[in-house]
């Protein structure tokens, strides 16, 4: 679903697709150049758009929701 996505910022789907590849919240930072706090309030914000809580649950509607794909997570996580 394309209009699902835009929902979410560029930010929130770089860290969801990271969040699915199994990055921890620092991993994460440190690729995006953030704090590790602020991956976390992402992290609840996502949450909060898909009705859930916890990695696992988000990670779980993005799939169902085809937010993000497996396909997806073979990309290069670098930018």
């Amino acid at each position: 679903m394309a209009g699902s996505k835009k929902r979410f910022s560029d930010t929130e789907m770089k860290i969801i697709r990271l969040l699915a590849k199994g990055y921890s919240y620092q991993d994460i930072a440190e690729i995006l150049h953030y704090v590790k706090a602020t991956i976390g309030n992402n992290v609840r914000r996502i949450g909060k758009k898909l009705g859930v809580s916890g990695r696992f649950d988000i990670l779980r509607m993005a799939l169902i929701k085809r937010i993000v794909r497996i396909k997806d997570l073979e990309q290069d996580d670098k930018e």
